[in-house]
């Protein structure tokens, strides 16, 4: 008998497996893509009146499959790990659990989020086309992300877009004084560092013009931020840059972040937009960094094109950064202008609605079926 209340959701964690649907009322202690993607969605879950049940599964304990039962319909949330063990044994269960969900004839929506199925590590990539192709609905958070994954769906598939919403508060642009520091921001997960390490040069050789004195803060995890301060040691001593180095309070999301890009001046998002496993990014950062009041600079990736009337844009960010010194003033007033109309669609509001028309659709297809 189906459950028609219950709403199953496959996640994972980074602590033990099992029922973890408690330990979701605590947004602050999970990654980005789950605060952006999938707490919203279970939102709108109970909002429908659906009882949301969070399971997060690994092959290691497959008497977890008992805990599935007959719901009316089940989301999937990000299933990506960077230890490939790890990724092997949470893709293994959800395979497993879904399977066993498609002979039940349960509704499943998949959010797909990273672009995994083009890794170069066959057997995560394998995984990944496994669970995408039993999803009735897949979920994108961009255009971009939508367009990379469409030659490994189906046309049976439902394909649909949910903007991830912004986290931070509104921020007025504020200028740096001239006997005060320009505080220039890079911040994101450890895969992206890479980006901003290659770059690093021409970022610390732009003209600042009348900022003399120039801090590069970097907000990342802690291991990440011992490795990025090898790199920095190389150029300290030639550089007239100072470095702040903060690792994320993974227990004060988004709260930390707020702070951080309220205190920043300019943004940086580097990344690559001919490596497909990054073309697909979503416009989650460059969002909180425009209503941050932060001039904002980016690679030319589609999700960054599409803010282009509020970012600049460019492969060099170092150039990038010596354009908006030098008009940092009309920049700002610009963006201040344009932000509310283009940042609209990304309201937490709008995404609410969004996931509730989506979801009312699962659930009215668990009656169809």
């Amino acid at each position: 008998m189906i459950e028609q209340d219950k709403c199953l959701v496959l996640s994972h964690t980074l602590g033990e497996p099992g029922d973890i649907t408690s330990q979701t009322q605590n947004e602050g202690q999970f990654l980005a893509s789950i605060r952006l993607q999938l707490i919203p969605a279970m939102q709108a879950a109970r909002s429908l009146g659906l009882k949301v049940r969070v399971l997060a599964m690994r092959s290691e304990k497959p008497w977890l499959m008992d805990d599935i039962g007959r719901p009316r319909l089940c989301l999937v949330g990000k299933l990506s790990h960077p230890d490939t063990e790890m990724q092997e044994r949470i893709a293994l269960a959800n395979i497993a659990a879904l399977a066993r969900l498609r002979r039940l004839k349960i509704p499943i929506g998949m959010i797909y989020s990273d672009n995994i199925i083009e890794e170069s590590i066959s057997c995560r990539s394998e995984m990944a086309r496994d669970l995408l192709s039993m999803a009735d609905m897949v979920i994108y958070p961009c255009k971009a992300m939508k367009q990379n994954a469409s030659a490994y769906t189906n046309k049976f598939q439902l394909q649909e877009i949910v903007l991830d919403p912004w986290q931070v508060n509104q921020h007025r642009f504020s200028e740096p004084s001239t006997d005060g520091a320009l505080e220039v921001l890079w911040f994101g997960h450890a895969t992206n560092l890479k980006y901003l390490a290659f770059q690093l040069p021409s970022i610390l050789n732009a003209n600042t013009g009348r900022y003399k004195k120039k801090v590069l803060s970097v907000l990342s995890d802690r291991e990440s931020l011992v490795r990025l301060t090898n790199d920095l040691q190389k150029v300290k001593k030639s550089s007239d840059w100072k470095f702040r180095l903060t690792p994320w309070e993974k227990d004060n999301q988004p709260q930390q972040l707020d702070k951080v890009l309220a205190n920043a001046h300019i943004v940086l998002l580097p990344s690559d937009e001919n490596d497909r496993l990054k073309s697909g990014s979503s416009h989650n950062r460059a969002v909180d960094s425009i209503r941050a009041g932060c001039v904002t600079l980016g690679t030319p990736l589609l999700s960054y094109k599409e803010l282009g009337s509020c970012m600049l844009i460019g492969s060099d960010l170092g150039k990038l950064l010596s354009v908006a010194c030098a008009n940092y003033d009309e920049i700002s007033r610009i963006v201040e202008k344009r932000r509310g109309q283009a940042l609209e669609p990304f309201s937490p509001e709008n995404n609410l609605s969004r996931w509730k028309q989506l979801i009312g659709s699962l659930a009215t297809k668990a009656q169809d079926k």
